[in-house]
């Protein structure tokens, strides 16, 4: 069955279908930098930005509903902004903090901009975009407690080889596994397997 009729069968709803496209997003700009820091650090670090986007509006369409989608386009701080009063401001602060680590990254999508595609900004984008992400995901939970399951729904229903590619995205130097690991522990007895490999790798 292809990836395109599984999307399709899992029938999201309007914040499902963002938070899925996401998480997606997310694991495809882990996948191209865990691969190659280099050749695909253009390309690996604007998915990584893209996806901090669509993380902060998913977000905001289920703490403002009435906030058109498209409202400050790809600038991450006013987005965060329209968070304000919503969730607790420690937490805004953090995320502000990520954002500003993150913000570097959206310029890896033009040409003339190699100057800022150092192994620095990126892996301290790379960093802020995990802990930003697993941190919204939480607040995303908290808003809308079943949100959260069609990543968990979309991995079970993957062949053995997009599951693990999926899983191995996610938990490869990625400093917010444990939060990973906990979330989709449980889905099966092979995938809980596979999980377990990176929870001793991170132990060690």
């Amino acid at each position: 069955m292809s990836l395109t009729k599984q999307l399709y069968q899992l029938r999201p709803d309007d914040k499902h279908r963002w938070l899925l496209d996401a998480d997606l997003t997310y694991c495809s700009g882990r996948f191209l930098l865990i691969r190659d820091n280099f050749i695909f650090r253009s390309s690996g670090g604007y998915l990584l930005h893209q996806a901090a986007e669509k993380y902060l509006k998913t977000l905001r369409r289920i703490v403002r509903p009435q906030v058109n989608i498209n409202k400050h386009g790809h600038d991450l701080k006013k987005i965060s902004s329209d968070l304000k009063g919503k969730i607790e401001p420690s937490s805004l602060k953090k995320i502000a903090g990520s954002i500003n680590s993150i913000e570097p990254l959206g310029q890896f999508r033009y040409a003339d901009q190699e100057g800022i595609r150092d192994i620095p900004t990126m892996r301290d984008g790379w960093q802020a975009v995990d802990y930003l992400v697993t941190s919204l995901r939480e607040k995303i939970s908290d808003n809308w407690p079943l949100i959260a399951i069609g990543l968990k729904r979309y991995i079970e229903q993957s062949n053995s080889k997009d599951q693990n590619l999926l899983i191995e995205s996610l938990l490869r130097e990625n400093s917010s596994s444990k939060y990973w690991i906990n979330h989709l522990s449980g889905i099966n007895a092979k995938i809980d397997r596979n999980l377990k490999k990176y929870q001793i790798a991170d132990n060690k």
